[in-house]
């Protein structure tokens, strides 16, 4: 006689399975309703990536020597990196978003400080002459970026630089999609809840790059955390011990960097010691 109860158990988690595993393709139409629905929401500040590693970012920049002239923050989001990016005296600065509210928010939030040029919704920028840009920095950026958006994004910022100019990249290192999706019960749907639809490997994202025509300067994995710590003087609260540690280290590192400058900054090599969840690329366009 069959085992009703092995059946309908069976059946429950066949169906189970087949609901955990349901995913629908990302489309213009969905990650647009999805970051208009993001934006309406108030973030604290530390929610946003260029919050928390701007100051980082920055210092890299430096290091790699890529901070001069005219930069572009694209994809600017609340302007965190654009805040941090003003205080630097020789440079202008530019933003690119894309609704007309992200945009009027940052020319308002940013119109009377020094430097500052304009906030550009994407379609208008797109348009605007070649040969623009020293430095672009695309934070966090690509991992959203569907189907061929990621060629023509590549190609928009080769042709935007001038030549020499340099993208610096950021972008999860290896990121396993699935690990991280979340299940709606309501439509039955796996999706990722920030976006991401694409993982890139040191390897994968210089081949993207050098098929644009960029030649890639730099691209490896780091913890940007690690650097973000020490930047942040808020970060003693949470272990004072780890916290002066990392900040003699740091100290100590910048010193021997200005007595004896080496081939390669030992900032960087040391932030490089910690393999992590970020890759970080520099991309440079060649030089007429």
């Amino acid at each position: 006689m069959p085992n009703n109860n092995s059946e309908n158990k069976s059946t429950a988690e066949d169906s189970e399975n087949q609901i955990a595993h349901q995913t629908q393709p990302w489309t213009d139409e969905t990650v647009s309703l999805f970051w208009k629905y993001e934006n309406t929401h108030v973030r604290e500040d530390s929610f946003y990536f260029s919050h928390q590693c701007g100051p980082a970012l920055i210092m890299l920049a430096k290091e790699f020597k890529l901070l001069q002239g005219s930069v572009l923050d694209y994809s600017a989001a609340r302007g965190h990196l654009s805040n941090k990016l003003l205080d630097e005296s020789s440079i202008t600065v530019e933003a690119v978003e894309y609704t007309d509210e992200a945009v009027n928010a940052l020319n308002k939030k940013f119109q009377d400080r020094d430097g500052w040029n304009r906030a550009s919704l994407f379609y208008d920028w797109i348009q605007k002459e070649s040969g623009q840009y020293d430095l672009i920095f695309c934070i966090e950026v690509i991992e959203h970026l569907l189907g061929d958006y990621l060629e023509s994004t590549i190609k928009s910022f080769y042709d935007c630089l001038q030549p020499g100019g340099s993208v610096l990249f950021t972008t999860p290192n290896e990121e396993h999609l699935k690990d991280h999706f979340a299940f709606c019960p309501f439509c039955r749907t796996e999706f990722h809840p920030v976006q991401h639809v694409r993982s890139f490997s040191k390897e994968s994202l210089t081949e993207s790059l050098t098929q644009a025509g960029f030649e890639v300067k730099y691209c490896q994995s780091m913890n940007l955390m690690t650097l973000a710590d020490c930047l942040n003087p808020n970060s003693w609260k949470m272990s004072r011990y780890n916290y002066l540690k990392m900040q003699l280290i740091h100290r100590y590192i910048k010193i021997m960097d200005a007595i004896a400058p080496g081939k390669k900054s030992r900032l960087v090599q040391w932030v490089e010691q910690y393999q992590g969840p970020h890759l970080l690329a520099v991309a440079t366009k060649p030089a007429l």
